[in-house]
């Protein structure tokens, strides 16, 4: 039985992307016989059917959103000492890291152990820095973080990418980068005739259609320009936004007048989300970056839900033809009256509509099913670890 110990500094479980990715990789992985051991920080959930060890918690770090932080270094010094240990006690045959301040404790453990090391690689940490304000561009701290960047780029022996443009670009730079694209459990993620005791709970049983957002709350994935359309759409739709943190984008909606549009949900645990979605008839995935992965498009596509997205290479990656596109050119009001006109294009028409509901499932399933993404990452550990 191959056994692999998986770095993820970050506080896992906690209903985001990145912790979505870790998870259902695990969770596969163990289903195929794979011994998966999850080291992370001492804060999370603990989701069932994975095996989690936490390092000990050094500083009252409660933190739970995505982004980088001073009070994180001590916590990730905690995760390499335990991971010390737990080599030695466990024995794996190779190690997956996650995050860049995962593959730094994983370069140490290869050194120490001459253990082979995969780099599951999730955005540039200098352009995560530089999105989240924790650098500023052009400064020295900045020049700092790309240096160190390239050096732990080129740390590990393969590195995974959740989309074929950021493996590219890695592989420009002589990286042993490849494509392995988030994978989606389409039992899970299915369509379904919507919880009519749920929507009633979440007052959007008045009748209007339903246009659906999942996802981490900020400007970076595009919740802004989502509320803009959303004023122009109103009142002939309502909007359910799922995710955190959402407390400023609660004020902006009030300041926006849609107050009886819009209903935030706060964090919205994973194994809740299916039937959330279900609620929908349109999905939302206003996202901008032109190459990191947008995960949240393969949970709309398995549910079977039509996904209005803009037009950039990683979204045709997932979605091929099946969606209603959004030209990424302009401004944020351009951009907000484009996607708002593509969102009522789907609403006039339901047979568009269930024409991508149909050809969008049926491509997660045949695509992108996380049994899929299983085969190849076990084909890879046995590159490393024969």
């Amino acid at each position: 039985m191959t056994r692999v110990l998986m770095i993820a500094p970050t506080p896992f479980f906690s209903d985001r992307g990145c912790h979505v990715r870790i998870f259902e990789e695990a969770a596969e992985l163990g289903r195929r016989g794979v011994e998966v051991k999850i080291l992370t920080y001492p804060l999370g959930d603990d989701p069932p059917g994975v095996s989690v060890t936490r390092a000990r918690a050094l500083l009252p770090y409660r933190r739970t959103e995505a982004g980088p932080s001073w009070l994180r270094l001590p916590q990730d010094a905690a995760v390499l000492a335990a991971a010390v240990r737990l080599v030695r006690s466990f024995r794996p045959d190779l190690i997956h890291a996650h995050l860049h301040e995962g593959v730094l404790i994983g370069a140490v453990l290869k050194r120490l152990f001459k253990l082979p090391l995969v780099f599951d690689y999730q955005g540039s940490l200098l352009g995560e820095s530089l999105q989240h304000g924790f650098v500023r561009p052009g400064g020295a701290l900045a020049a700092a973080f790309a240096g160190l960047e390239r050096r732990l780029d080129s740390a590990a022996d393969r590195i995974l990418t959740s989309s074929t443009p950021l493996a590219d670009a890695l592989r420009g730079r002589g990286l042993p980068a490849r494509s392995l694209p988030d994978g989606v459990d389409p039992k899970r993620f299915s369509p379904g005739p919507p919880d009519p005791d749920l929507a009633r709970s979440l007052r959007l049983d008045d009748g209007r259609p339903v246009c659906v957002y999942l996802g981490v709350m900020s400007d970076y994935q595009g919740v802004d320009i989502l509320l803009d359309a959303a004023r122009s759409l109103s009142p002939d739709a309502r909007f359910l936004l799922m995710g955190y943190p959402e407390a400023a984008y609660v004020a902006e909606s009030r300041r926006l007048g849609l107050d009886r549009s819009v209903t935030f949900t706060g964090r919205m645990p994973y194994l809740d989300a299916p039937r959330h979605l279900r609620l929908g008839a349109v999905a939302l995935a206003p996202k901008l970056a032109p190459t990191e992965a947008n995960g949240k498009v393969l949970t709309y596509m398995a549910a079977g839900l039509p996904v209005v997205a803009f037009d950039l290479p990683v979204n045709r990656e997932l979605l091929g033809e099946h969606a209603e596109y959004v030209s990424p050119a302009g401004d944020r009001r351009e951009l907000a009256r484009s996607f708002a006109a593509a969102v009522r294009r789907l609403l006039d028409h339901p047979d568009r509509r269930a024409e991508l509901s149909a050809a969008g499932r049926e491509r997660a399933q045949r695509l992108f099913s996380i049994a899929a993404q299983g085969d190849r990452l076990v084909d890879l550990y046995r590159e490393l670890a024969p």
